[in-house]
């Protein structure tokens, strides 16, 4: 089932009804108690169609427990595909809820030790950060939550391998 909620969220173009996300919304959301890594990863791998489907109504109360349980998965490939999927959240969410919601997730996320996080992480950055803080909104805050953590990232990332 998880492996086709996000696609069939997505396939609808917007925030689905309520009747449609109280009949789709319970798979996911036990998703993280699993002992089913791969569903728990394709859970993770749906994160923006999810996004799509609840709208930014409904994230701070029942997608955002979801996405940080994700996060913190015993398993490093569900981690990283939690981190590949912070781009099509932010592209979700807009400029300003982005940096609301992913800004905190992203951070604490920098500090995985992981190669498989951290490579994931990396990767996803560069496309990252202008959807979270663009330069047209200023949002000092964010950026400089931001800055200090890549920082830390790119300094830890460098120690392990020089």
């Amino acid at each position: 089932m998880t492996r086709h909620l996000g696609p069939l969220m997505v396939g609808r173009g917007g925030p689905v009804d309520d009747s449609t996300w109280e009949f789709f919304f319970p798979h996911a959301k036990s998703v993280p108690e699993s002992d089913d890594a791969d569903s728990r990863w394709a859970c993770a791998f749906n994160l923006p169609g999810l996004v799509r489907a609840g709208g930014k109504a409904r994230y701070s109360s029942l997608i955002q427990p979801l996405v940080e349980a994700l996060s913190k998965d015993e398993e490093a490939y569900v981690r990283a595909q939690v981190a590949k999927s912070l781009v099509g959240m932010a592209q979700e969410f807009g400029p300003r809820d982005s940096a609301i919601h992913l800004t905190p997730l992203l951070v604490a996320m920098l500090k995985d030790e992981e190669q498989e996080v951290r490579t994931a992480l990396a990767a996803t950055l560069g496309a990252l950060i202008p959807l979270i803080c663009p330069k047209d909104i200023p949002d000092s805050a964010c950026a400089e939550r931001l800055a200090g953590a890549v920082c830390k990232f790119v300094g830890a990332v460098q120690g392990k391998h020089v």
